[in-house]
């Protein structure tokens, strides 16, 4: 499961742009150096027999791995949260949803649906470098946000943080790691607008090194952390199904003739006839 999610977008990505020597891609889009990133090489053939091969396994992968992986996550996750077995399924399914809260236990697939649109936008009908920037930096803003709000990440702090919401490991470095991949993408609207600033990709790279060097920060600081509570990851909420059923009993014996009659009242009255 990790290798899946880790090779989820190179893969997809060369899967989809292999296709290209068979003229899927317009060829408008088959644009210079000067103008954009994206080059696909259209005077390759599909109709060898080593391409027929790689593009009937690479299609299979497209089917199974890329559109259904990602919708099948979110069903078996939502539906193990339904039936309160996330706790009891641990030990089976709980590289799917370990890392996140029971309400965002879906989580994992959320990173692969945002990959596979950048993917869209930019290989199966690439658009004009503004419209992919701009789809690029508008999801980004929108995950910083759902992560920022809903904290999508189990609480994870040091032991000396422990008692501060604010400072959670996981949520926060996520948000900075988003950050910095959305001022790059700035940087890209900026270049295509004609707006680009000297010095500001010198400034990107810095950036993306600071999180680099968090990042090693915090995997040295492990042994710092607050230990998770295993017995109970997942606390099943509680419900009021069972007093509002008593409730109900109380009312299914009655008195067809006369009166309504509790069980207490029943009990009195059937100690009174055994004399």
């Amino acid at each position: 499961m990790v290798i899946l999610v880790i090779m989820y977008a190179p893969l997809t990505a060369v899967i989809l742009q292999s296709f290209a020597c068979s003229n899927t891609v317009p060829g408008d889009f088959v644009m210079d150096h000067s103008q954009d990133v994206f080059l696909y090489d259209q005077s390759q053939t599909c109709d060898d027999f080593i391409f027929q091969t790689v593009h009937f396994i690479s299609t299979i992968y497209l089917a199974l791995a890329v559109i259904v992986g990602p919708g099948l996550l979110i069903f078996q996750t939502l539906r193990l949260r339904k039936w309160d077995l996330l706790n009891k399924n641990m030990a089976l399914h709980g590289y799917a949803y370990e890392s996140y809260t029971r309400r965002f236990c879906f989580w994992e697939a959320v990173p692969m649906l945002r990959k596979l649109i950048y993917i869209a936008v930019t290989d199966i009908f690439p658009f004009t470098p503004l419209i992919q920037i701009s789809v690029h930096l508008g999801l980004t803003a929108v995950y910083i946000i759902l992560v920022v709000v809903g904290r999508p990440y189990r609480k994870c702090t040091w032991k000396s943080t422990r008692n501060i919401r604010v400072i959670e490991i996981h949520n926060g470095f996520e948000v900075l790691a988003n950050l910095s991949i959305s001022l790059l993408q700035v940087g890209a609207l900026l270049q295509v607008l004609g707006m680009m600033p000297p010095y500001l990709d010198i400034g990107t790279v810095g950036v993306i090194a600071v999180v680099l060097l968090v990042w090693l920060i915090l995997f040295g600081l492990v042994a710092l952390e607050s230990p998770m509570d295993e017995n109970e990851v997942y606390p099943v909420p509680e419900t009021t199904n069972h007093s509002k059923k008593k409730v109900k009993f109380m009312f299914w014996r009655r008195n067809k003739v006369g009166e309504g009659l509790t069980d207490i009242e029943l009990k009195e009255r059937c100690q009174a006839l055994n004399f």
